[in-house]
């Protein structure tokens, strides 16, 4: 199967880039500036949503995607935005921590923004994660990472139901295209625990005729927000702290769409 995000690549900006209001990026770099001072290591950077905030805030980032194509367009926004000399892209796939033998020090702080943490769907996988990351973060190191709040809404609807996510504007650069349009349908437990997702993208002019298609699988493992928390500290993770929607006085827990949570490496 291929792997999503390197279909989407070029359109992820106005795909899952444009689903967020931000919030998660004024609560990364707040988590930044809490760790002590040295390099971050991005793990699920992605195109650089998150990475290039925390560049001009004046951190230096390790940007780890497994996606090339992703890593490319990051690249692209970092030439643009003058930041080459803070991000360091790496092709890394963090459910496979052999690389991080070869990191010559030790990381101030280690994020996984965006529900990347829920694709790590195999056991082994997500204990080889959290090992690296105890491994490769400096004493006093933050972790730091977020996931979606199941959503109970869903729980109405059957399996391969289609769910319309949205029809949405695109800017000029896409024409002939003017409209991007997602729907998905989604299969529980195809494995215990796991979900598979499939996703369509239909790229349409402005008679509505597609002029595109995209068809992405992928599997994700959701957690429910005290679940997640019992994984890090089953981890060796202290301090774990956890809010609602990246604001510090909401609950970590529905209505709340996403739990966002904070842990540290006070030991080893």
């Amino acid at each position: 199967m291929t792997w999503p995000y390197d279909l989407t690549a070029e359109f992820y900006d106005e795909d899952m880039g444009r689903n967020n209001d931000g919030r998660d990026v004024a609560w990364y770099v707040g988590q930044a500036r809490n760790a002590p001072a040295g390099t971050i290591l991005e793990l699920g950077c992605g195109t650089g949503r998150v990475t290039v905030p925390l560049a001009q805030a004046g951190f230096t980032v390790v940007a780890a995607d497994c996606s090339v194509p992703m890593l490319r367009e990051l690249a692209v926004k970092s030439a643009a935005a003058q930041l080459t000399q803070r991000i360091a892209p790496l092709a890394m796939d963090m459910g496979k921590w052999s690389l991080a033998t070869q990191f010559s020090a030790r990381f101030a702080a280690i994020f996984c923004p965006f529900s990347a943490f829920t694709y790590l769907v195999d056991e082994d996988h997500r204990a080889s994660m959290l090992a690296g990351a105890r491994a490769c973060l400096a004493p006093g190191g933050v972790l730091a990472l977020d996931t979606f709040v199941p959503d109970v809404r869903l729980d109405s609807l059957n399996d391969r139901d289609r769910i319309d996510d949205y029809r949405r504007a695109l800017p000029e650069r896409w024409r002939p295209a003017v409209t991007l349009a997602r729907s998905k349908r989604l299969t529980r437990n195809v494995r215990p625990g796991v979900n598979l997702i499939e996703r369509q993208y239909r790229f349409l002019n402005d008679q509505g005729a597609v002029l595109r298609d995209v068809e992405t699988e992928s599997f994700q493992r959701p957690y429910a927000p005290a679940e997640l928390l019992a994984t890090l500290a089953a981890a060796g993770f202290t301090n774990v702290r956890a809010c609602g929607d990246f604001d510090a006085a909401t609950p970590a827990r529905a209505p709340a769409r996403t739990i966002a949570v904070a842990a540290q490496q006070t030991h080893r």
